[in-house]
């Protein structure tokens, strides 16, 4: 769901995926760029600032505790 260019996402959108997965925010050619939102099915969320695909600054919660901060290296 959202704005589409040349066939892919850019600018604001939804993207849900078959195993529960949910992203939501500012994409660039299907990757998070910019603000943005991942749901994942356990209930984890990684939100903030994000540069092709990869969390830069933000905040990570899970079920054991909650990360704020900068990110180095984003798998």
């Amino acid at each position: 769901e959202g704005e589409f260019r040349e066939g892919q996402l850019y600018g604001q959108g939804t993207i849900r995926f078959p195993n529960g997965k949910m992203a939501e925010g500012e994409f660039k050619g299907y990757l998070l760029n910019g603000r943005g939102k991942i749901v994942f099915p356990g209930g984890e969320t990684h939100e903030g600032e994000f540069i092709e695909g990869d969390l830069i600054r933000g905040k990570v919660t899970t079920p054991t505790g909650v990360y704020i901060g900068q990110f180095e290296e984003y798998t």
